[in-house]
């Protein structure tokens, strides 16, 4: 059985769906001018590919315009190489890359909230 969530071509969202978060994240970068995109996954499915192009060319437009630099942070291969920064979560590369790639810092815990942290 081939795993759903990471299958680029299965799950496809419906388009108005994309249009509703292609919208939602716009006024979103709009509000509050964000240094930073970040995104997990699933925005890799092949359904995404028209709407990231849109985001990201409204997103660097829109940082020209405000006088800022931004930097969209993915994972897998949602954004092609050059374009964004890719995020390697918990792993590394085979190979020196020649574009830009982060590894975020992890403290050794699921990310999670326990118990505790929920009593707080």
């Amino acid at each position: 059985m081939p795993d759903q969530f990471h299958d680029i071509t299965i799950l496809h969202p419906e388009e108005d769906f994309l249009d509703d978060w292609l919208v939602r994240t716009c006024e979103l970068i709009d509000k509050y001018q964000p240094k930073i995109l970040y995104f997990d996954w699933w925005i890799q499915n092949l359904a995404f590919k028209p709407y990231l192009r849109k985001l990201a060319t409204y997103y660097y437009n829109r940082a020209v315009e405000w006088g800022i630099e931004v930097a969209i942070d993915y994972r897998y291969d949602a954004f092609p190489m050059g374009t964004a920064i890719l995020d390697i979560e918990r792993g590394q590369t085979d190979q020196i890359r020649p574009d830009s790639w982060r590894r975020p810092p992890h403290s050794g815990r699921d990310w999670k909230m326990n118990s505790l942290q929920a009593q707080l």
